[in-house]
């Protein structure tokens, strides 16, 4: 039995947005403080229990699309990263506003509540568009979740899962310790000319 629909690459990279959103949910159902936080910095109070609920539909929702592929499964995964790109635009507002409002988006929970958080930032906005747009072509062109490429086509299904996994942790660090990093750099050289002055 073939799988249906998707080529690999377009698979893969759907696997790896559905992954993350699993990754995302689940920090936030363990640790909804900083996107408690980062809500609360735009305007909009949100209690700590309706933020753990918000990450377990995140986690089911990432969890149904990889597994079985489904429409209503990425189509709703298609919801949540324009959700995201839309707080991370008004986040971006805030912060050209008073930037000390907004110290973190809260996207990745305790990952994002490291000594320097983790700011909104024009990567991040744009790659929850690029996800959001993978999973409406997972919408349009469905095929067979991760569960049954696995089964049909073990090495496929596999190297797939695997290079999603590697896809999902790289992208955790290109949102959240690259803009870390910039800013602790920017801090750095800010207190250099400082000294110097």
């Amino acid at each position: 039995m073939a799988v249906a629909g998707r080529l690999p690459v377009a698979l893969g990279v759907a696997a790896l947005a559905e992954l993350l959103l699993v990754l995302t949910g689940f920090q936030k159902l363990v640790a909804p403080g900083p996107a408690t936080r980062a809500l609360r910095s735009v305007g909009l109070p949100m209690p700590e229990s309706l933020v753990r609920l918000g990450g377990a539909a995140e986690l089911i929702v990432g969890a149904g699309a990889l597994a079985t592929g489904r429409s209503a499964f990425t189509a709703l995964a298609a919801l949540c990263y324009a959700v995201f790109a839309v707080f991370i635009a008004v986040a971006m507002a805030t912060v050209r506003r008073r930037p000390e409002q907004v110290s973190s988006c809260g996207c990745f929970g305790s990952l994002s509540q490291n000594a320097v958080d983790t700011p909104p930032t024009r990567a991040h906005l744009v790659f929850d568009l690029v996800a959001a747009a993978v999973c409406v072509g997972a919408t349009l062109w469905p095929s067979d979740g991760m569960v049954s490429v696995v089964h049909q086509r073990p090495l496929v299904g596999t190297t797939l899962v695997a290079l999603a996994a590697l896809g999902c942790w790289l992208s955790a660090v290109l949102l959240t310790v690259a803009p870390q990093t910039a800013t602790a750099a920017a801090v750095a050289g800010a207190a250099r000319a400082r000294a110097r002055a």
